[in-house]
C-alpha cells in the first residue's frame, strides 16, 4: 500500500469518526441565540439567568435548564416547555398562554398571576409551587402534581386534571368549576370557599380536606372519598372511612 493510499485512507476514517462523533451529539441549537420568538434553546443551559419581559412566542426550550431564572412577564404562548427545568424559577405575570409543558419540572417555582390558559402536558410539576392567582383555565395537565401548592385565588375553569395530586394543597377560594377532577388527591388540602360547581369529583380523595364554605352546585361527588372531610357547612363527612 502507497503512503498516498495510506493518507486517503487515514482522512476517510478520520471523516467517518466525526460524522458518527457528530451524529452522538444532540442537536441543540442556537445556545448562543438572544431571547426571541421561535428562538431554538433545545437543551441549552440557562441556570439562574435575567429573561424578564422577553418574547418566547413559539419557542422550542425542550429540555432546557431555566432553573431559578427570571422569567417574569415573558411571553411564551406557544412554547415548547417539553421536560424543561423551571423549578424555583420566577413566572410572575408570565404568559404560557397552550404552551406544551409534558413532564416540565415547576417545582417551587413562583407563578404569581400567570396565565396558563390552554396549557397542555401530562405528569407536570407543580410541587410547592406558589400559583397564587395564577389562570390554569382550559389546561389539559392530567397527573399533574401539585402537592403542597399554593393556590389561592387560582383558576381551574373547565380544566383537565384527571389524576392529578393536589395534597396538602392551599387552594383557597380557587375556582374548580367545570373541572374535570376525577381521581384526584385532595387528600389534607384546603379548599376553603373553593368554586367546585359542575366540577366531576368521580373517585377523588377528599381524605382530611377542607370544604368549608366551598360551592358544589351540580358537582358529581357521588363516588368520591369522604373521610373526616369538612364539609361546607362544617359538619364532618365520614362516608368513607
Amino acid at each position: 500500500m502507497t503512503k498516498h493510499t495510506m493518507a486517503r485512507r487515514c482522512v476517510g476514517l478520520m471523516t467517518l469518526a466525526a460524522a458518527a462523533m457528530a451524529g452522538l451529539q444532540p442537536a441543540w441549537a442556537e445556545c448562543d441565540a438572544m431571547p426571541a420568538a421561535q428562538v431554538d434553546w433545545a437543551g441549552c443551559d440557562k441556570y439562574k439567568t435575567t429573561m424578564g419581559g422577553m418574547d418566547f412566542t413559539g419557542a422550542n426550550l425542550t429540555k432546557a435548564v431555566l432553573a431559578r431564572s427570571d422569567l417574569r412577564k415573558s411571553n411564551l404562548t406557544g412554547a415548547k416547555l417539553i421536560e424543561a427545568d423551571l423549578n424555583r424559577a420566577v413566572l410572575d405575570n408570565a404568559k404560557l398562554v397552550k404552551a406544551q409543558l409534558d413532564r416540565a419540572d415547576f417545582g417551587k417555582a413562583r407563578l404569581h398571576g400567570t396565565d396558563l390558559n390552554g396549557a397542555t402536558g401530562s405528569n407536570v410539576d407543580f410541587g410547592r409551587a406558589d400559583l397564587t392567582g395564577a389562570d390554569l383555565s382550559g389546561t389539559a395537565l392530567p397527573k399533574a402534581d401539585f402537592g403542597r401548592a399554593i393556590l389561592p385565588h387560582a383558576k381551574f375553569v373547565g380544566a383537565d386534571l384527571t389524576g392529578g395530586d393536589l395534597s396538602r394543597a392551599d387552594a383557597t377560594e380557587a375556582d374548580f368549576s367545570k373541572a374535570n377532577l376525577t381521581k384526584v388527591g385532595f387528600s389534607r388540602a384546603i379548599l376553603v370557599k373553593a368554586n367546585l360547581t359542575g366540577a366531576n369529583l368521580d373517585h377523588a380523595d377528599l381524605y382530611l380536606t377542607d370544604l368549608t364554605g366551598a360551592v358544589l352546585d351540580g358537582a358529581k361527588a357521588d363516588n368520591a372519598r369522604f373521610c373526616r372531610t369538612t364539609m361546607p357547612d362544617g359538619s364532618i363527612n365520614d362516608k368513607n372511612c
